[in-house]
């Protein structure tokens, strides 16, 4: 199984290729999780709502851009951005419009279509970064 990822937040070369290595260590056999970057275009930081929105968008394209070798697709944010918008749409024209799996970090929340919308995303964020500066 090939999952396309793509990053919330720009990031530099060397961000990306950690942030590639832990995923090829943490795949099992027949799994692997091609990692993108989002582009300069996109935010640095998700510190604000707006950021969060601009972030949600820009990965909700991405994954909508996927290549068709994918077969699954999976933002690399524990917020899920793009989850909610996607799910149930998700797929390539090559797939005949057949759904591709959507996985999200939050207890697949998105991928039920239960709430996960930007302004939660944004109203967690704080919470998680304060979780990630103490442990």
């Amino acid at each position: 199984m090939r999952i396309f990822a793509v990053t919330p937040i720009h990031v530099p070369a060397e961000e990306l290729t950690r942030r590639q290595a832990r995923y090829d260590a943490l795949c099992p056999p027949g799994v692997s999780v091609v990692l993108q970057d989002i582009g300069s275009a996109a935010p640095r930081a998700l510190d604000t709502e707006q950021q969060v929105r601009d972030s949600e968008g820009l990965v909700t394209a991405a994954l909508q851009q996927a290549p068709d070798e994918a077969d699954a697709l999976m933002p690399d944010c524990v917020l899920d951005p793009g989850v909610p918008a996607l799910a149930g749409r998700a797929g390539s024209a090559s797939a005949a419009n057949t759904p591709d799996p959507l996985f999200g970090s939050a207890g697949s929340c998105g991928a039920t279509g239960a709430p996960g919308t930007a302004a939660t995303a944004a109203a967690a964020a704080p919470r998680g970064r304060e979780r990630m500066e103490h442990s």
